[in-house]
């Protein structure tokens, strides 16, 4: 029965193992975009963004009211057909519709038609720009997690390699060929590393809290990363121009296209201030009818006929001309200058960061492979000699201590070689987004 119980347990463990999904980084790129707040508020800000574009497209066509009223008057009060006072008890119904159209104004709803147009595209870029900042941040606490779990796994190589050590000075020990400080110093040296092992656990869960506080993911749940990239090495130079990576750059990144399109706002702003000095003509029309009825007289028309003896149309067309305004319309146009010149600014500055921003992601991932390649020789060199060390030291002609600082060179070395290898895998991919690939596309 024990035996029965015990085979179900480790079946539920297996299958609840199988069944916690691994992210990889896409994984975590596409969770964290999903959940976040900012993102949602964003997509918000674009539903309104597109509500103001139709609205602008809306003020093209003519505005239609229509209205109806009842009144009912008691006592002294005026008669509506022949505007003199009477007593008598009536009760008055009017209709009507209305129609405004502005022929001119200077071409602000068409202006503000295309600022509509162009605030939407702007909503979009910001939505990418967006979208492409929590993937950057996602993507550093991601390798931040591979890089604490490959100093993880060092660590217990090296806890490992110093407990097979102590075992072997034990017997060496039984053999009368060690003494009793060297058992000592073992011990020592295997709860040192045992303490470096705590230490890289904790760091390790760290890393992951931070990863999940990005990604929105529930922290009570447990998030398990691919690992798998850790084991390929292939590092490369990077074949692009400066040149050709600041022209893809300059057309595919959101904060240029946004920059852009404020210039592109602030002129069409500074056409609307400078058409408003001329005159503006709108036109009107409308119909209106009505009944009234003298309660308790003889006589009253009939409801039908009365909408059509008192029916009337009219026609309106208006012009306005500014004469003057305190200077206020002029002064509009001075500012909206200006703010086409701070936009055109700013927009330059832009670029030039874009540019400098380009040649050192070039730079950093052109140095991050030169140093993974130097890291690579470096713990060959310091695997060959800790593998001399402890060839030594199982003759005799090596210390433990010594032995010791051989494995925390090979440690150190290996260290920095995984930190050369994920700083490369993650300028790669800043050259590549700047090459036009968003980082969630990126393979």
């Amino acid at each position: 029965m024990r035996k029965t119980i015990l085979i179900l347990s480790l079946l539920i463990v297996t299958n609840f193992s199988f069944a916690q999904k691994i992210y990889n980084l896409k994984d975590c790129m596409r969770y964290a975009i999903e959940n976040s707040p900012k993102y949602k508020i964003q997509e918000a800000k674009n539903k309104n963004t597109d509500l103001d574009f139709r609205e602008s497209y809306l003020n093209f066509i003519p505005s239609i009211s229509a209205s109806a009223s009842a009144t009912s008057n008691f006592g002294r009060s005026i008669d509506p057909e022949t505007n003199t006072y009477t007593n008598t008890t009536s009760f008055n119904n009017s209709y009507g519709i209305y129609g405004t159209y502005t022929i001119f104004n200077g071409f602000s709803t068409v202006n503000n038609y295309k600022i509509a147009k162009i605030s939407r595209l702007m909503g979009t870029e910001d939505a990418k720009l967006l979208q492409d900042d929590i993937c950057l941040q996602t993507m550093q606490a991601y390798y931040n997690v591979l890089y604490y779990a490959g100093m993880l796994n060092l660590a217990k190589e090296q806890l490992q390699e110093s407990e097979n050590n102590l075992k072997s000075i034990k017997l060496r020990e039984e053999l009368g060929l060690s003494g009793q400080s060297d058992v000592l110093q073992a011990e020592a040296i295997v709860a040192t590393n045992d303490l470096n092992l705590i230490h890289q656990e904790n760091n390790l869960e760290q890393a992951i809290l931070v990863l999940k506080g990005i990604m929105f993911f529930p922290k009570d749940e447990n998030l398990i990363t691919d690992t798998v990239i850790l084991n390929n090495d292939e590092v490369y130079f990077s074949t692009s121009s400066p040149e050709s990576l600041i022209s893809s750059a300059k057309a595919f990144l959101p904060s240029l296209r946004k920059g852009e399109q404020s210039v592109k706002i602030a002129q069409y702003q500074l056409n609307t201030a400078k058409w408003r000095l001329l005159p503006r003509i709108s036109l009107e029309g409308g119909y209106s009818t009505g009944y009234v009825n003298y309660i308790g007289a003889e006589g009253n028309t009939k409801f039908w006929e009365q909408l059509v003896n008192r029916q009337g149309q009219y026609v309106y067309v208006g012009v306005s001309i500014p004469i003057f305004s305190a200077l206020s319309l002029q002064g509009d146009v001075s500012r909206n200058k200006n703010l086409v010149a701070i936009s055109q600014y700013e927009y330059m500055d832009q670029i030039n960061e874009v540019e400098t921003e380009v040649l050192k992601a070039i730079q950093d991932l052109n140095g991050a492979v030169k140093e993974f390649y130097q890291s690579k020789k470096q713990v060959e060199a310091q695997d060959l000699a800790h593998k001399l060390n402890t060839r030594k030291y199982e003759e005799g002609l090596l210390s433990i201590l010594e032995l010791h600082s051989s494995s925390n060179q090979l440690l150190a070395a290996k260290a920095q070689m995984l930190n050369s290898h994920l700083q490369y895998m993650i300028k790669s991919r800043i050259v590549k987004y700047y090459k036009g690939e968003h980082y969630i596309d990126q393979e």
